[in-house]
């Protein structure tokens, strides 16, 4: 499986068997978002930093809310969850998906502004690659990450949605979130956009793993 990561909460995840999965592209962020194809479009809620359909190209299909999918041998559920620590009082829901390809199971949290509980919480343990924002404001931040990571025990956390070169909104960078997993996890930055990896290369212990986006200005 190839995780590329474009920027912010957007990723293009590219299973096996070649169909792309486009997750939260934006626009109005500061940074610009090229034109990228997708298969299946993942919308998490209909901010404009997360639902910019514009900049997708492709006859794709398009999942943006809770439920179960079937696309090409890709299996999709959506998780009703919320943009706030108000139950949706402040920004309303967000919408997490599960996605299980390659023997994988990737969870891309999208806004996610509380801590998951109950049965959300169990639907989402057993996650190989979760895909979880630590910029904090409008979403977690690094201590409730920590928290998220701690409960849901992942093999690989990839942060998103923290502020880069460029990025207008208010929110941490990533060295916050760095600090906050330091003595829990093993931290690395790898210098590129993508994660190719493969279930046999899934280590025993959580570590996190920060990619670079190459979206400019």
């Amino acid at each position: 499986m190839i995780i590329n990561w474009i920027g912010h909460s957007c990723f293009r995840i590219i299973p096996d068997n070649g169909k792309v999965i486009v997750t939260d592209p934006f626009e109005g962020i500061g940074i610009e978002m090229k034109e990228t194809y997708a298969d299946i479009l993942l919308i998490s809620h209909g901010h404009g930093d997360h639902s910019a359909k514009g900049k997708v190209t492709g006859t794709y299909r398009l999942i943006e809310g809770p439920g179960e999918y079937q696309e090409a041998g890709i299996s999709i559920t959506g998780f009703d969850s919320y943009h706030d620590n108000e139950q949706g009082r402040l920004r309303g829901h967000n919408t997490i998906f599960r996605i299980r390809a390659d023997g994988l199971t990737v969870a891309h949290l999208g806004d996610l502004g509380c801590i998951p509980a109950g049965d959300l919480l169990e639907a989402l343990r057993g996650t190989d690659i979760l895909l979880m924002p630590v910029g904090g404001n409008y979403t977690i931040g690094p201590a409730e990450a920590l928290e998220v990571a701690s409960l849901l025990e992942p093999k690989i956390i990839i942060p998103m949605h923290y502020r880069t070169e460029g990025v207008m909104l208010d929110i941490g960078r990533l060295h916050k979130f760095e600090e906050a997993v330091k003595g829990n996890y093993a931290f690395s930055s790898i210098g590129s956009d993508t994660l190719n990896i493969e279930p046999s290369e899934l280590g025993r212990r959580t570590k996190v793993i920060a990619l670079q986006p190459k979206t400019t200005l």
